[in-house]
């Protein structure tokens, strides 16, 4: 559904861009002309703008946050940006929706339907589902300390990162290639996460080893209050069934 919305956004704000594929390809730069197309150019430094490094990304990604969550109303804190950096399709899928819901707002986005470059949207929505794909907003130290165990048993192999779109006409850069450490959990079905270990290629061109991290018991609260927050959007969008 998330992946729905953000080609739906694109294609209302009329930005000549590929539509991703998936998540996972969306870079930060492309949710920072999404939200600049909904109001004032931000004024950031061309280092932020065309980030070249991970920590540029991770920096811009905390202003997008920063941005969005006044004008949404809604305690974005659940969204990690570091892990928004590294694929995190759940964290990702956040920012889309909270985008989607400012449009909505400003009257720019309607009613999201199936188009040519939309995926089928679900007929019925079931909660527990999210409560999966939102499983990956654990504690940063849980994650941390999962990531630094998975690269000392030489678990964790990173392919090269393919390109969305070339700096051009379209307003926004996609980052060099770089290691990502753990893949993002997917944002679908549980059962579609390989076993520890096994590889498995994605559709944009990457292939990456899926390591589960271990969740602190903490966990709990965080996952309840993004499943909050992102049923506070669904809803407002009429994403939700009635």
């Amino acid at each position: 559904m998330p992946l729905a919305v953000l080609h739906a956004l694109l294609d209302t704000l009329s930005l000549r861009v590929q539509h991703p594929t998936s998540l996972f390809a969306v870079p930060p730069t492309l949710l920072l002309l999404i939200l600049e197309h909904l109001g004032p150019r931000l004024p950031l430094p061309s280092a932020l703008r065309c980030p070249s490094d991970r920590g540029a990304e991770i920096e811009l990604t905390k202003i997008l946050l920063g941005s969005l969550a006044p004008e949404v109303g809604l305690d974005l804190g659940a969204i990690d940006p570091a892990r928004a950096v590294d694929g995190s399709e759940p964290d990702i899928a956040a920012l889309v929706l909270a985008l989607a819901l400012l449009a909505h707002r400003r009257g720019v986005l309607g009613p999201v339907r199936r188009g040519a470059h939309t995926a089928p949207l679900r007929d019925e929505w079931d909660v527990d589902e999210w409560d999966v794909s939102w499983e990956s907003l654990a504690d940063v130290e849980a994650l941390e300390a999962a990531r630094e165990a998975a690269h000392e048993a030489g678990e964790v192999q990173a392919g090269p990162q393919t390109e969305l779109m070339p700096v051009g006409g379209a307003g926004y850069a996609t980052p060099p290639p770089r290691e990502r450490g753990i893949p993002p959990r997917g944002a679908g079905d549980a059962g579609d996460t390989p076993p520890l270990g096994q590889e498995r290629e994605r559709r944009d061109g990457r292939d990456v080893s899926a390591a589960s991290p271990v969740l602190a018991p903490g966990v709990v609260s965080v996952r309840a209050q993004a499943r909050t927050v992102l049923q506070d959007i669904v809803d407002e969008l009429g994403l939700a069934p009635t």
